[in-house]
């Protein structure tokens, strides 16, 4: 706007002296030269504005690829993470496991050792009682 601005005061000017000088003939041919740039402004502005939307057009478009890729790439991202996280849980859960597995073996230990040490008590009691029952039949 500024500009055609500037290229309408000029027109001006130069009617203005170029009218001074030689009257009606030259206002005339001024008149069709300023009708002339005027058309050539009109044509300038609206090829400056197509450009203008065709360079909008291909932002916007790289713009909204940008955003595509980093949605995917976020997108990725957290299924790598999903898969870390299950992989952890899994392996949680076998550790979990194996440590039950343990102490359901120490229990069982623990079990067996108290039953042999009363076998070994009641081993120990039947052979004391062996043991008094052959002295006294002596």
């Amino acid at each position: 706007m500024r500009t055609l601005t500037l290229i309408f005061l000029a027109i001006y000017l130069f009617l203005s002296m170029v009218g001074a000088q030689d009257g009606d003939v030259a206002t005339e041919s001024v008149t069709e030269q300023m009708e002339a740039v005027v058309e050539d402004s009109v044509d300038a502005a609206a090829e400056a504005a197509a450009k203008a939307a065709e360079e909008a057009k291909a932002a916007a478009e790289a713009k909204a690829a940008e955003e595509a890729a980093a949605a995917q790439a976020a997108a990725e991202a957290a299924a790598a993470e999903a898969k870390k996280l299950e992989e952890e849980a899994r392996k949680a859960a076998e550790q979990k496991a194996a440590e039950e597995e343990a102490a359901r073996q120490e229990a069982a230990k623990k079990a067996a050792a108290e039953q042999a040490a009363k076998l070994k008590e009641e081993a120990d009691r039947m052979a004391k009682a062996a043991a008094e029952k052959a002295a006294e039949e002596e």
